[in-house]
This record gives C-alpha cells, structure tokens and sequence, in this order.
C-alpha cells in the first residue's frame, strides 16, 4: 500500500435575492470566490503561485458540528456559476450595471491539499 487520492467536496447552492441589498452580495460572493481559486503572477518574474487555500468547516450555529466529518485544508479546483438554473434565463429590471439574474446555482469543488489520516482524526477529537 502506498497512498490514496486527494479528496474532493463539491457544494451547490441556489441563491435567490430577495432584495437589492441580497442581489449585491451574492454578486460580491460570486467575485470573491473566482478571485480566490486562481492563481497569483509574480511581477518581477512572471511565476505563478498557488492559489488561495480554503478551510471547510461545518458547524451548527456558532459552533463546530462533530458529527459531520472533517475535511483538510483545500484548494478549489472548479467553480460554476448557472444563472438559469431552472433551463431558463429571467432577470430583474435592469439598473445602471446590468438586468441582474432572478436565480443563480453556485457550485464550488474542492480538493484536499493533504492526505487525512487515522492520526489526523485522533488528534482532532
């Protein structure tokens, strides 16, 4: 036996804004997640460097919820973004950036920078 594969998570969510205040964040979430699954370029040499690392934990209101299993540090490795998730594209009425989308799925996959072990479980616990 030498090793196992890197694990990978996928997570989809459907986000309905209700409001202007929601259509807003969900279009800063959008961004903020393309900006951190890709990679930074050095200006002095052009070098890439690894994009940003995620923590994925899952909890029950303010605390962590340990009966879901734990999930090392990771790397988003795809992220899709559907703005007609029902096979149909609505928008509300424009404003001055755009007619933004009524439905929007997000799906976001991860892949686990390090091989979870027996004794990474046991010492979280």
């Amino acid at each position: 036996f030498e090793s196992v594969p890197f694990r990978n998570f996928s997570f989809t969510f459907d986000m309905i804004p209700k409001n202007a205040y929601e259509r807003d964040e969900i279009h800063k979430i959008i961004k903020l997640f393309k900006f951190h699954m890709l990679p930074s370029r050095n200006e002095s040499d052009g070098r890439l460097h690894a994009p940003s690392e995620f923590q994925i934990t899952y909890c029950y209101r303010e605390n962590e919820n340990m009966y879901i299993p734990l999930i090392s540090r990771c790397a988003m490795t795809d992220f899709n973004v559907d703005y007609a998730p029902n096979a149909q594209f609505n928008t509300f009425y424009p404003d001055g950036t755009g007619a933004p989308p009524v439905n929007i799925s997000m799906t976001m996959t991860f892949t686990e920078l390090e091989i979870m072990t027996k004794e990474t479980i046991a010492a979280a616990h």
